[in-house]
């Protein structure tokens, strides 16, 4: 992000004339109920170093910035009066007396004062505002518009009012220095999110959600790739905004202070309240809605207090100066700085650049940016004929390189001969298109310490892409340019080589052997192997040596994260979707992501420098649809089968490893129980079923099954677990010993779908029914045909194709 500039606006700091600068007391404390001031804390409670210079704007000048305003109106008025012959402020000097309570003169109830000095109501419209905002000496009009018209009307003889006299609320005399009792309101027990959206909120709101968990988001500090996060530490508690007022009857606004901060999002607190808490709400701070203290002066809108404390002080002004003394508000172009970060993205739609190959992670493909969002990526495979082949990632993202990347490093690209040879040539001459994604739009990556090298063959752990919950027993295959290395995960290794992927090495997410044993890390063996492991016992047996510590990248940065923090994740898995997401581990700059209400076999382990965590409210202000925690059904349901990364299939999980958990272990089955609390949401590793009702922020999950013509063949495969039906009970218990007994080329379409209902792909089977697929052909299915038959989901392919594969070598040794 671009270095700060000095004059780039200033943390304004609001003071009284002739007075030092003082803080507003923490909102926790108690509110006098004279208005008394709060402590005179110094500038440095409110967060480090400042953006730009400190503005010293005086308090009264935000309410003087008024009469300036009226002044020059006020000329106008005039001007139109004398043309005129007729003035609306005719009897001026006899109006002033309306400066008394209204109960003590023989004056219409609606014209004046509303038995308030510092209240008032428009003569002409009847709108209700403070006394100092309107217009005209008598303060009787509230724009000029009511006042030329008022005029007009009164010289024609027409009715001099547009609103109903009987409908005006009826204020006794009274002190006004006592605050009268707050009504007790009709609303949600936690404070939700005001926006003026049109829809209101897409996706999850956080507010009543962080309420009701009683949570801490993770600061905007930690996420160096987010809008802002240069500027944060500015934003704290006690800071006062103005704000549109949802809380009276007229288009108005009024002063808000920030109670808390939970990322992007701030629980604010209409001034006048105290330390009443009910009327509280979240709002983003953002967004275009939320503006520095004068704001209104300069504009010339309304500030009027909620409806329900108007009658609480009698000069609204003294108490808003007396409050606002030495508080904090935004510099004058903080909105427009928030658009300037999410804008400043060198990458741009209709721009080509190289990405991890979805269906073989060993290789990279070209493709062409569709859309972008906050630096995040969707990309689409240039070479494919799908519209939904789509791949989600951010621009920082380790997955994603600059045009002529994998020519550079030496790395196995699928891409046209003609693609190459132009690439060779911009490579060359570093010339590029103007549509190509360059080098230099990319961080360039860190130096390896001077001296040993990786080399093929070296041992070490490394966080497996296609399954991010796990640290497992890793293998360098092959060393490319630029230092650059391909890594295989143990016992999982395809002979082709198509299941490797590609780490830097410095990347933070490869550690020297030891690591999860050093810091309490559960490590995951190769699969197959017996018996505990060591791994001084499996370097004997493997012949192999452990990489070097010194190789690797010790460096923890001060990340700021910390265990409970709240997080807006991205699926990684499913990339598309961003979820609701807790910071449940941290192991140095190694955090582990948990995504609310679903079990640990989802967490991620990430780096803290990830692009693929956001802060809280990330997504409303991208507009992005936000997955919030798991909506828990009664209902036992199979757990769900999409996945990787960026969308590969998570196959390697407990559950996937094994073809059929039929001949090895009984089948897994979640039970959920039901849980109104939380709004409903997907699966983290949802698959593609349905973007559009994701996007809309629909409630209906788009996993739910198709309705299916009832066949015995449905009820087997519908059925749950454990179900009651004798004649599905009868024949799943028929088919499951023929998987026992038959070879799978000889299996029927029964036995085929049998086999995916086992393994978790029961959603599929009605494809594989049309198509016919018996055992034979089940077995010389090719990757292209899979992907048809599952509707291009990618996780699901790369796992059956994994479980057919199994299924062969079965086939041969039996």
């Amino acid at each position: 992000m671009d270095p700060i500039e000095p004059d780039w606006g200033g943390w304004s700091s609001i003071t009284e004339a002739g007075e030092s600068n003082m803080s507003v007391d923490s909102f926790q404390k108690q509110e006098d109920s004279n208005m008394s001031i709060g402590d005179s804390r110094s500038d440095s409670v409110y967060g480090g170093s400042n953006v730009g210079a400190f503005q010293h704007f005086k308090c009264s000048q935000v309410v003087d910035m008024f009469y300036k305003i009226f002044q020059d109106i006020k000329q106008d008025n005039n001007s139109y009066q004398d043309g005129s012959g007729s003035s609306s402020d005719e009897g001026d000097d006899e109006d002033d007396e309306t400066y008394f309570p209204a109960s003590n003169k023989q004056k219409t109830q609606y014209r004046f004062m509303n038995g308030k000095d510092g209240m008032a109501t428009c003569e002409r419209c009847g709108s209700v505002g403070i006394k100092h905002a309107f217009y005209s000496k008598s303060k009787r009009f509230c724009s000029l518009s009511c006042s030329r018209s008022f005029a007009t009307a009164k010289r024609e003889g027409k009715p001099l009012t547009t609103f109903d006299k009987t409908q005006q609320k009826k204020i006794p005399g009274k002190k006004m220095n006592i605050p009268s009792k707050l009504p007790q309101p009709v609303q949600s027990l936690y404070p939700k999110t005001v926006t003026k959206r049109p829809g209101g909120m897409k996706g999850f709101d956080w507010g009543p959600y962080l309420a009701q968990t009683g949570s801490d988001a993770a600061p905007i500090t930690c996420f160096k790739h987010c809008p802002m996060s240069d500027h944060w530490q500015n934003i704290n508690t006690g800071m006062k905004v103005e704000l549109e007022n949802h809380l009276c009857d007229i288009h108005a606004f009024w002063i808000a202070t920030v109670v808390k901060v939970a990322g992007y999002k701030a629980l604010m607190r209409f001034e006048g309240f105290g330390n009443e808490s009910t009327y509280d709400f979240w709002i983003n701070l953002c967004t275009q809605d939320v503006h520095p203290v004068g704001w209104c002066a300069t504009v010339g809108k309304p500030l009027v207090p909620p409806k329900s404390i108007q009658d609480k002080y009698i000069d609204w002004k003294e108490y808003l100066i007396k409050r606002l003394t030495g508080a904090r508000t935004l510099p004058s172009n903080f909105y427009n700085k928030v658009v300037e970060c999410i804008n400043d993205i060198p990458i741009k739609k209709g721009m080509q650049l190289e990405v991890v190959d979805k269906m073989c992670v060993s290789a990279m493909k070209v493709a062409k940016v569709q859309e972008v969002v906050g630096g995040r990526l969707r990309l689409h495979y240039t070479d494919s004929k799908e519209e939904i082949d789509e791949f989600w990632c951010h621009m920082r993202s380790p997955l994603v390189h600059p045009i002529g990347w994998s020519q550079t490093s030496g790395h196995k690209l699928h891409a046209t001969q003609e693609y190459r040879s132009k690439c060779l040539n911009k490579i060359t001459m570093d010339k590029y298109d103007p549509d190509d994604v360059t080098p230099d739009m990319f961080e360039k990556k860190k130096e390896p310490p001077h001296g040993a090298k990786f080399q093929e063959g070296m041992k070490l752990e490394a966080i497996d892409p296609l399954n991010l919950s796990a640290i497992c027993v890793a293998t360098v295959m092959k060393v490319l340019k630029n230092n650059y290395l391909m890594i295989g995960i143990d016992g999982s290794i395809a002979q082709n080589g198509t299941d490797w992927f590609n780490y830097h090495s410095t990347s933070p997410c490869i550690f020297p052997v030891g690591f999860c044993e050093v810091n309490g890390i559960e490590l995951t063996p190769p699969r197959g192997y017996k018996g505990q492991f060591k791994w001084f016992e499996y370097l004997r047996q493997t012949k192999s040596s452990a990489a070097p510590v010194k190789l690797f990248d010790k460096e923890i940065p001060k990340h700021g994260f910390k265990p409970a923090n709240k997080v807006e994740a991205v699926d990684l898995m499913e990339p598309r979707l961003i979820c609701v997401a807790t910071v449940s581990r941290v192991v140095g700059r190694l955090l582990r992501i948990h995504f609310d209400g679903w079990e640990v076999t989802y967490d991620q382990w990430v780096d803290c420098e990830t692009a693929d965590l956001y802060p809280v409210g990330w997504c409303e202000v991208m507009n992005y649809g936000l997955e919030g925690p798991r909506v828990k059904k009664r209902k036992p349901k199979l757990s769900p089968t999409g996945l990787p990364l960026g969308e590969l299939g998570n196959i390697k999980t407990e559950s996937n490893s094994s073809f059929s958990s039929q001949f090895e272990s009984t089948i897994k089955v979640k039970t959920e129980v039901e849980d109104v609390d939380f709004p409903p949401s997907l699966s983290p590793h949802q698959s593609f079923s349905d973007e559009k009702s994701i996007r809309s922020g629909s409630n209906e999950s788009p996993s739910s099954k198709p309705s299916v013509t009832k066949t015995a063949l449905s009820n087997l495969l519908m059925s749950k677990s454990g179900g009651t039906n004798p004649v599905d009970s009868t024949k799943s218990s028929q088919l499951a010993q023929r998987h026992l007994t038959i070879p799978p080329d000889q299996w029927t379409v029964s036995d085929v779908c049998y086999f995916l209902k086992v393994n978790d792909c029961a959603s599929f089977w009605e494809s594989f029914v049309r198509s016919k697929v018996d055992g034979k052909k089940l077995l010389e299915l090719t990757k292209d045909q899979i992907s048809s038959l599952t509707g291009m989901k990618i996780g699901a392919s790369i796992k059956m194709t994994e479980m057919i594969q199994q299924l062969k070598t079965r086939a041969q040794k039996s």
